[in-house]
């Protein structure tokens, strides 16, 4: 504490106490001004220079100075598995990390299909899947990658880009629930939204889940604009990883090719 510098005391309990945290406040506030008699403290309990904490836990108490904002939502695990359908793009990845933040571990997947592959997407993919990894502590950091037989293209032309659209999404859920089925997930994430065309509409989405085989496919992003998605994507680091050029690959996350 310097000299003139205002204080308050914040206090949380958790269990039972004979006191309650307005008198443990009072308490630690008397004590701090009786400690620094010299140094003309003044309590604010508004706009405070300086503010101590106190955490009461059943018979523990914890004292500390500064507070870090975390990333909230719930403990990673506390949750199913889920399969996330992962690209080289912002929205696929907030939308796993969207997932992960309500406590399901990420199966990462990345499907290369000979329409729209190329070499920088499949390693901005990568990149990605690095920084969604650093938040999957305890779970395996692996992406796996799926490709398309190269007839895809071919037959895909026989069909209108919407319809095609379409088909791409169902082979892509269709590999997705036997990766489900495999790993014991709960359901499939996707990054689709609402919109005009025609695969980002509600009947859409009812012809897409079908490929699915009765798993759930979860779209997180359903209820947010672009502007949020990429103030999610911030939050993380993923925004960098999209924008930035992708040179190499930290060799930190397993790559399975199935």
């Amino acid at each position: 504490f310097e000299g003139g510098r205002s204080f308050a005391v914040r206090c949380r309990r958790v269990g039972k106490h004979p006191y309650t945290s307005q008198d443990l406040c009072r308490k630690i506030g008397e004590r701090i001004t009786a400690l620094f008699p010299q140094s003309k403290l003044r309590v604010d309990l508004k706009n405070p220079e300086q503010a101590v904490q106190v955490e009461v836990r059943d018979d523990k108490a914890y004292l500390f100075t500064d507070v870090i904002k975390g990333v909230g939502g719930l403990p990673l695990g506390t949750q199913p598995k889920l399969v996330c359908l992962l690209k080289g793009d912002i929205q696929s990845a907030v939308a796993c990390w969207m997932t992960m933040k309500r406590g399901c571990p990420a199966i990462l997947v990345y499907i290369e299909n000979s329409v729209m592959a190329t070499r920088e997407n499949t390693r901005r993919t990568q990149c990605l899947a690095q920084t969604l990894m650093k938040w999957n502590v305890g779970f395996p950091r692996r992406l796996r990658m799926i490709r398309f037989d190269c007839s895809l293209k071919k037959t895909l032309e026989e069909f209108s880009l919407d319809s095609a659209v379409l088909l791409r999404k169902r082979l892509m859920l269709r590999s997705a629930q036997r990766i489900a089925e495999k790993e014991s997930a709960e359901g499939i994430v996707t990054a689709d939204t609402l919109g005009r065309r025609a695969h980002q509409t509600i009947q859409s989405f009812k012809i897409l889940d079908e490929a699915a085989r009765g798993f759930p496919v979860y779209r997180p992003l359903v209820g947010l604009d672009d502007e949020e998605i990429v103030a999610a994507a911030m939050a993380i680091g993923l925004e960098r990883t999209v924008t930035k050029k992708i040179d190499h690959v930290e060799p930190n996350i397993r790559v399975g090719l199935e």
